[in-house]
């Protein structure tokens, strides 16, 4: 065995079992959507399955804050584009 062609195959990590391979074997890892460190340290964002619309002023102060920080945080998350 001289190439192993694992392109397109959706992997996020390395497998580990590749370490065990000879040194002289070629790995074709391709189009595979690797994580970086930090975006595998993150933790996953979970979309809610149903939104609710209503005005800032029908809110109490508490959910105002949150629903604003929820915002903020969606929005800091799309400019890096992990969302």
């Amino acid at each position: 065995l001289s190439f192993l062609n694992l392109s397109d195959n959706q992997f996020i990590v390395v497998p580990n079992c590749l370490g065990k391979l000879s040194d002289k074997v070629r790995i074709g890892l391709d189009r595979n959507p690797f994580l970086t460190r930090r975006a595998f340290r993150q933790k996953s964002v979970e979309t809610p399955q149903t939104f609710h619309l209503v005005k800032g002023s029908d809110l109490c102060e508490e959910c105002l804050m949150k629903c604003q920080t929820e915002k903020e945080t969606v929005k800091k998350l799309e400019e890096m584009k992990i969302l």
